[in-house]
């Protein structure tokens, strides 16, 4: 179930990987109807969207950077630390770290 949505300054790098991976979708989650960031934008700079995440897209967002900031053996180290500054900037937001640590 989705709520109301809340404006995210994210780092381009890490939301561009994770749609591009199919899991940015219009109820959160990596099964449902796939959406490209242009269906969330709301502002680009030249480094960090601005998008529109409901709750169920922020927290599966807020999973996948976890993992790949943290606990991935991903080698691009700029996507890495993208992820941490995605995982930052939601937690800042109120959305919760999973609990689950891989």
């Amino acid at each position: 179930m989705t709520t109301g949505t809340k404006t995210y300054k994210l780092s381009k790098k890490f939301i561009s990987d994770h749609a591009k991976r199919g899991c940015l979708t219009r109820t959160g989650g990596c099964v449902g109807d796939r959406i490209k960031i242009v269906d969330v934008l709301v502002k680009e700079t030249k480094s960090h969207y601005f998008v529109n995440l409901n709750d169920a897209q922020a927290n599966e967002l807020m999973s996948d950077a976890d993992y790949y900031g943290y606990w991935s053996d991903q080698n691009d180290i700029g996507l890495r630390m993208s992820a941490r500054a995605t995982v930052k900037v939601l937690e800042a937001n109120g959305i919760a770290r999973p609990v689950t640590k891989w």
